[in-house]
């Protein structure tokens, strides 16, 4: 069946009997793309009574900005875009409400902003859930339309859900906006975006524990998930440090659970960026007490080592060195050495150093048992 089109700005829409052609170009944008087809869908009539509808106003739109009154180029973009999502045509309507987001920023309004993000991520089918939300004041614009259009599509839709928790509860807003950023945190994933979608993770975290003093399971999937994946979290590893260490201390004043998850992801990736940064006796004393204790948070799992070491591993290596030595007596040499009761005799070289080493591991252990006691106490007094 043979089809035409209305175009008009960097809109072309098909009817099926009378071509007609409604040229403004308001966007200089030079690829048309495929343009979506409205032969079964509306009439010719009422095609060609939007695309004139349109482009009024956006000419209105433009001149209100052109004028910087900000306000009344918002409510033009917004009209531009509702006509848009009511003709069916949800991508373009994605990019004019972003455009009236962003004015709507300028003229430094209320909560409207955020939902005018919502919608630009193209979130237009259900939007109830999101109308509950209190306002809040923005202070000045997030971005500019020129900025907007050298986005691609997939990040556009992170760009917007990200705006509209950040006007959700930037300056002191509701701490609810957390679904917002775990949706963003989708998004960017979509686009490889690893470094928005990781900002946006934190952001979702920590308004998280603020509400409930805990975090959901679904956002420890979450991390778990950038933790496992190199190409996600490699250049950004000081980040991850310095914000889980925020929501450990957030989640631990708060005797939250799930708070030792945070604080052992960041002391493993502590000790990677130790040993990448050739801080080598700190990377090794930090992969010690990971590998014996979970960084002082399994004393049972410490004990249980030691235990072991103590009385089978160096008795063990004692027997090995002095063949007359019965195994009874190496683990009574073993005690004695590892609590400093009583040194091995120099006599024997090999087996003195051996001592020397089970000695140093004594001192390593007790520092681990320190820092342990000590983080208690602070907990406590906390």
């Amino acid at each position: 069946m043979e089809k035409y089109y209305v175009k008009y700005g960097d809109f072309i829409y098909g009817v099926e009997s009378r071509k007609v052609s409604v040229v403004k170009d308001i966007s200089e944008v030079d690829d048309w793309r495929i343009p979506h087809d409205f032969t079964y869908e509306m009439s010719f009539e009422n095609v060609l009574k939007c695309a004139k509808g349109l482009v009024d106003i956006i000419n209105n739109a433009i001149h209100f900005k052109e004028k910087k009154n900000y306000e009344y180029a918002s409510r033009e973009f917004e009209k531009a875009a509702n006509l848009l999502e009511n003709i069916g045509d949800k991508k373009r309507a994605m990019d004019y409400y972003a455009y009236a987001a962003i004015m709507k920023e300028n003229s430094e309004k209320w909560r409207s902003i955020s939902y005018l993000w919502y919608k630009a991520s193209g979130k237009m089918e259900d939007t109830k859930v999101y109308t509950d939300f209190n306002s809040l004041r923005h202070s000045y614009p997030t971005i500019s339309i020129e900025r907007w259009r050298s986005f691609e599509d997939k990040e556009k839709i992170g760009r917007a859900i990200q705006y509209a928790a950040y006007s959700e509860d930037n300056f002191g807003g509701p701490t609810d906006s957390y679904w917002l950023y775990e949706e963003a945190v989708q998004a960017y994933k979509s686009a490889g975006k690893y470094g928005r979608m990781i900002e946006c993770l934190i952001s979702a975290t920590n308004r998280y524990v603020k509400q409930y003093n805990k975090v959901s399971d679904k956002l420890v999937t979450l991390w778990k998930e950038v933790l496992q994946n190199k190409d996600m979290h490699q250049s950004y590893e000081k980040l991850i440090i310095l914000a889980f260490d925020e929501i450990y201390k957030n989640m631990n004043l708060n005797k939250s659970e799930n708070a030792n998850f945070f604080f052992i992801e960041s002391k493993k990736m502590q000790v990677k960026v130790n040993f990448k940064e050739h801080h080598y006796l700190r990377g090794i004393k930090e992969w010690l007490d990971g590998l014996l204790s979970d960084f002082g948070t399994n004393m049972l799992k410490m004990i249980i080592q030691v235990v072991i070491i103590v009385i089978g591993v160096f008795p063990s290596i004692f027997m090995w060195l002095n063949s007359h030595l019965a195994y009874q007596n190496a683990v009574i040499c073993s005690i004695n050495n590892f609590l400093g009761i009583e040194h091995i005799s120099s006599i024997n070289k090999k087996l003195y150093f051996a001592g020397v080493a089970e000695t140093l591991y004594s001192y390593f252990i007790l520092v681990v048992i320190s820092t342990y006691v000590i983080n208690r106490v602070v907990k406590d007094m906390s």
